[in-house]
């Protein structure tokens, strides 16, 4: 693990489901680190493959990030494309920029304010593309797909895109916060206050989501940008793990256990879930 971050991923199938739908991916490579959880969605294999390929095609886009991140300087220095002859040049460029985030050029404050954003927002269309794809070509994939974390982390700061009711928390100072919004049909119902108290007790389809990865061609995507401090533990989870423990319970673990909670966090909500539970831990 690189010096300025620690994480770890984890996931299980629960106490009643045979297979894990779920998947994690965390990897740190120099000044950056992406970290994504995938809860497919279309039964036993066709939700696991959705999972897998959203994890796959994030991983290609983090692989390809300075690249894209030398475009988005170039643009904002000339407002033209990258020209091939200038890729390694300007690549060199955005990785000192990012590890000493100093900004004296208009495509260092592109890439310092939008790039980290631009990147999660990049990754998570071209995952929704590829999963989308794979039912199309695969009769037996038809109607999958996924809800989505992508969190990117540079040096001071990360980048959140998500897509349905997976989640991503901070810890900081002992206060748990929620930094993602479920795109669920109870959500929008608790935003829209339409239900009484006991009848959203008694509401059967709380798991409904109303947006996520590869259903379509097409996907909205909310991304937020947000500062990473030395103490913030961080928390990309599916909803098996925060419905199964409470947020309560998920403050006690991160505080206790901080970058290393995702596996304590797992080991206890898999004894009891309902779904699959999926954690991953990173403390900056």
């Amino acid at each position: 693990m690189s010096p300025w971050i620690r994480g770890v991923a984890a996931s299980a199938t629960g106490a009643v489901r045979n297979d894990n739908e779920d998947a994690a991916f965390l990897a740190v490579a120099g000044e950056m680190a992406l970290a994504v959880v995938a809860d497919g969605t279309g039964g036993r294999s066709s939700g696991r493959a959705a999972a897998d390929r959203t994890i796959a095609s994030a991983r290609a886009t983090f692989a390809r990030r300075f690249l894209l991140l030398a475009e988005a300087w170039w643009h904002g220095e000339h407002d033209a494309p990258l020209p091939t002859g200038e890729h390694a040049r300007t690549s060199a460029h955005v990785r000192h920029l990012l590890a000493t985030r100093h900004a004296e050029t208009p495509g260092d404050v592109a890439v310092l304010e939008r790039g980290l954003g631009e990147l999660v927002r990049r990754a998570m269309i071209d995952a929704n593309r590829a999963v989308h794809e794979q039912a199309t070509r695969d009769p037996h994939h038809r109607g999958h797909g996924a809800s989505v974390v992508i969190a990117m982390f540079a040096p001071g700061g990360c980048a959140i895109a998500h897509v349905g009711d997976a989640r991503a928390y901070r810890l900081r100072a002992g206060a748990l916060t929620q930094l993602t919004e479920d795109h669920s049909l109870l959500n929008a119902i608790l935003k829209e206050r339409t239900m009484t108290e006991d009848e959203l007790a008694r509401f059967e389809h709380r798991n409904v989501i109303v947006r996520a990865v590869g259903t379509s061609a097409s996907v909205e995507v909310d991304v937020d940008l947000h500062a990473v401090t030395p103490s913030d533990t961080l928390l990309v989870c599916s909803d098996g793990l925060y419905e199964t423990l409470g947020e309560e319970r998920l403050r006690e673990v991160l505080g206790l256990h901080g970058a290393e909670a995702a596996t304590r966090l797992v080991d206890e909500a898999k004894r009891t879930s309902r779904d699959n539970v999926t954690a991953i831990t990173v403390a900056c």
